[in-house]
């Protein structure tokens, strides 16, 4: 017997009355929404996109098999209704018709719109299997080739070159999709609904040379309308869109970093809809005052220090412990987060399963770091303070924002004993390279979930395989953190998932190759005139601007 989940249209009626009644106003099409983002987005091409900048850009652009729902289980997207074979290992999704790729790029009255080579037509299945398989393409070089849909049945017989397609995805009909796994994965769904694995049009990605950076062809509910990386990046409504054309007209984002806005002051000026940072000091003030809409959830991701375990003197675990134990996290989370949010105690967040509650196996305690030191060799002087700790620097992303005051807060913490770091202070991009180069053995990161399951953050930066591309940024690897990575990731039994989980991030506190510092909620202040919003514990990187609509009568200043 299947297992057979059916979607109905009528929930999108639903969905769109709800919206009216929370409201009591009918939401009405038109305006141009205003937007910061804090970098430069790194890419419009799905198979390549790591940071969340990007990914709330290209979930406007492209469609997916499923995206994440409020709930934070898989919400289908571009899939009408699916099957689940008795055994769990295979999945048959039937898709929507009537799907249409994007037709033009830009102003169609503009010498520098592109024509897609698609020309408008409908998204087929077999446009699903050639997404998902040009992921996976070793040629392609994506950074997700040896993460997602690792579990499926021939990927590595493609990706040795042993076969030309991955055998274990099959199209059935012009709009039927089978796919078969080695065994039951229970986040599988889930992992269907990241980024990366967006659909596109074959034509154009020939057409673009295997890449989608500057013609970034999608059948999402925006087209991409003007991109200028000193000024903005506009996206017009697709009027073509399977869901419905969005209310709003356009969105314009414009980019913090490259043009030192202030973004509060524009918020305050009503030149933007809504914002994600609130300086300190406006804070009390902007949740309570009745021009604006507040809106926080806890968020699916952690803000962490990492270690290159390989370089000196992080290769050591006892310095990576000593430096545990050295950090303030809790005044970390007061004075940079406002209190938004948690120490973090271990890689998982809270609200999925693995996470530790009353897990604590670093409190701050910088007695404790000392005495690791000296049993490291280091020598102290009369004081109590390291005396021959070798320099040290800790790369940090951006020269003003929450990053950098960790930074300080951290160069502190160890000022006070004895260890001095030296800033290195840079934009995302510098700071991924000397990341990937291996010129930074101690840098800020932060981990957004793709996909509400552990195996998302566990597998992708922990496990030996995923050091050459890159999400292992710390080059760990432990075979034992890897058999239980596995063994929980193809365990349906949701209480020995957990115990596999638990198992492996104790190994992965001891072994330290992290210093996880908190969980943030995420938050938005909008202002009142903004209506539809739905906020996910994803932030932005799922913010569902389709649904926004602009109370015109009050609308924002041009």
């Amino acid at each position: 017997m299947k297992l057979t989940y059916i979607i109905l249209t009528i929930l999108l009626s639903i969905q769109a009355y709800c919206l009216e009644g929370e409201t009591n106003k009918k939401p009405k099409f038109g305006g141009t929404y205003q937007r910061i983002l804090t970098n430069l987005p790194e890419t419009f091409d799905p198979a390549f996109v790591t940071d969340s900048d990007s990914s709330e850009v290209i979930a406007q652009l492209y469609s997916r098999l499923f995206r994440m729902g409020q709930d934070l289980s898989a919400s289908p997207d571009i899939v009408k209704s699916w099957e689940i074979s008795e055994d769990q290992k295979t999945y048959t999704f039937y898709l929507r018709e009537k799907i249409r790729f994007h037709t033009v790029l830009g102003d169609s009255f503009n010498t520098n719109s592109y024509t897609t080579k698609n020309r408008g037509r409908e998204l087929k299945a077999q446009d699903v299997k050639f997404s998902l398989e040009r992921v996976l393409n070793p040629k392609t070089n994506s950074p997700h080739k040896s993460t997602l849909l690792s579990g499926v049945v021939g990927v590595k017989e493609f990706q040795n070159h042993l076969a030309t397609q991955v055998s274990g995805i099959k199209v059935l009909d012009e709009h039927i999709l089978e796919i078969q796994l080695v065994a039951p994965s229970p986040s599988f769904l889930m992992e269907l609904s990241s980024h990366a694995l967006s659909i596109v049009a074959q034509e154009d990605i020939i057409a673009n040379k295997n890449q989608l950076h500057a013609n970034p062809v999608g059948t999402g509910p925006f087209i991409l309308q003007s991109f200028d990386p000193k000024k903005d990046l506009i996206i017009r409504a697709n009027l073509d869109y399977f869901k419905g054309r969005p209310y709003l007209d356009a969105i314009r984002f414009q980019f913090r970093r490259e043009n030192n806005l202030n973004e509060f002051s524009l918020f305050q000026e009503k030149k933007l809809h809504h914002i994600n940072s609130i300086p300190r000091k406006e804070l009390k003030e902007s949740i309570k005052s009745s021009e604006y809409s507040f809106f926080e959830k806890p968020s699916l991701q952690i803000q962490y220090l990492a270690f290159n375990v390989n370089q000196k003197p992080f290769d050591d675990v006892r310095v990576r412990q000593a430096f545990n134990y050295a950090i303030n996290k809790d005044v970390i989370v007061k004075y940079v987060l406002n209190n938004r949010g948690f120490t973090a105690n271990s890689p998982l967040p809270p609200g999925i399963l693995g996470h530790m509650k009353d897990y604590n196996p670093y409190e701050f305690n910088p007695k404790k770091a000392k005495r690791l030191l000296l049993d490291c060799g280091f020598s102290f002087d009369e004081k109590g303070l390291v005396s021959d700790f070798p320099e040290v620097k800790l790369y940090v992303t951006g020269r003003k924002g929450s990053t950098n005051r960790i930074g300080r807060m951290v160069q502190s913490n160890l000022l006070d004993i004895g260890i001095e770091i030296q800033l290195v202070l840079q934009n995302w991009s510098n700071h991924f390279g000397s990341i990937s180069k291996a010129e930074a053995s101690f840098f800020t990161m932060g981990w957004i979930l793709d996909y509400a399951d552990a195996d998302n953050v566990l597998r992708y930066n922990f496990t030996c395989n995923n050091i050459d591309n890159d999400n292992n940024s710390s080059r760990y690897c432990n075979p034992k953190v890897d058999k239980l990575i596995e063994s929980a990731r193809f365990t349906n039994n949701s209480k020995i998932r957990n115990e596999y989980y638990d198992q492996a991030q104790k190994l992965l506190m001891k072994d330290s190759p992290w210093i996880c510092l908190y969980f943030p909620t995420t938050y938005i202040l909008a202002h009142q005139f903004v209506q539809g919003i739905q906020l996910s514990s994803f932030g932005e990187s799922e913010f569902n601007y389709h649904n926004i609509w602009l109370d015109l009568d009050k609308n924002i200043k041009k």
